[in-house]
């Protein structure tokens, strides 16, 4: 029997940068940074779910090790340790919505960057203006398949822990909903690696925006 999870989930969120000179406040390029930064700050809520979440997925792969060295003469325990793993799934669940909450938030206000960018004056920047807001528009969609990949996951694990409650359960029942939950985490890990790699391309984009706009920034500590 084979079971395996990609633990440690760890998601990118945009750094948030601050000005470190004065500006012309009323500037479209110092608009843009205001809204590029405030996009990156509502998703803080987003930053402070993944040690919730690699926590929870690490207490529920120790819950999984535990139900499958007990034998069925200790099956009490087996449907005990079942249902805190159903618990601790569920919270899992909690916390990718609380994650998603805040990307949904900050996609609201990122829409406001289509009327800032038509406002600027140079070409080149507006040009590279575009090319952030068409990474950004891609992180939100690579991170919303990474959501739903990763839930539909956590149902296959719930599945697992159901039938591990069924006194009749057969070992090729159960090979086989663990063969199902596999392939889910397969599928979170190349979404997740794939909206890293995304979003760490528009953070870099994003930067090299702010240099060539000549903006004096500082990563905030």
């Amino acid at each position: 029997m084979y079971y395996c999870r990609h633990h440690c989930l760890f998601l990118l969120i945009s750094i948030v940068f601050v000005l470190s000179g004065c500006l012309n406040r009323s500037s479209p390029e110092e608009k843009i940074f205001k809204l590029l930064e405030n996009v990156a700050s509502i998703e803080s809520e987003f930053g402070k779910q993944q040690t919730p979440i690699v926590k929870l997925e690490e207490n529920e792969k120790k819950l999984y090790d535990q139900i499958i060295q007990l034998g069925m003469k200790e099956f009490d325990q087996i449907v005990k340790l079942s249902d805190d793993a159903i618990t601790n799934a569920h919270k899992r669940k909690e916390a990718m919505n609380k994650e998603r909450e805040s990307i949904i938030a900050s996609q609201k206000e990122f829409e406001k960057l289509d009327k800032l960018i038509g406002d600027l004056k140079d070409d080149k920047l507006k040009k590279q203006a575009q090319h952030v807001k068409k990474l950004m528009t891609e992180r939100y969609k690579s991170y919303e398949k990474l959501y739903n990949v990763y839930m539909e996951s956590i149902e296959k694990d719930l599945a697992v822990y159901e039938s591990f409650k069924k006194e009749d359960l057969t070992i090729d029942e159960l090979q086989k909903s663990i063969d199902h939950v596999n392939a889910s985490y397969d599928q979170v890990f190349k979404a997740n690696n794939q909206y890293n790699k995304i979003t760490a391309e528009y953070n870099n984009e994003k930067m090299d925006f702010y240099k060539n706009a000549k903006m004096d920034v500082t990563v905030e500590k």
